[in-house]
């Protein structure tokens, strides 16, 4: 069975930084999502999800996505 945590890591702007993990029976999987708020999520919020996301595998890579993006 799968299971999803979705946390909100910093917020700029319109947009957020969210650690994405999914964990399976036998391992786990991690992402960083630069994506949308949905609503007024604050750091360390657990959230439903995101619009429009951008996935990384590295947390570096999507901090300088999340602060040199264009809004």
């Amino acid at each position: 069975m799968e299971k999803e945590t979705k946390i909100v890591l910093a917020v700029k702007g319109e947009r957020a930084l969210y650690l994405f993990k999914r964990e399976y029976d036998d391992f786990a999987e991690v992402e960083f999502v630069v994506g949308w708020v949905i609503d007024k999520p604050a750091i360390g919020d657990f959230v439903s999800g995101w619009a429009s996301g951008k996935y990384f595998r590295t947390l570096e890579d999507a901090l300088d996505y999340l602060n040199n993006c264009k809004y």
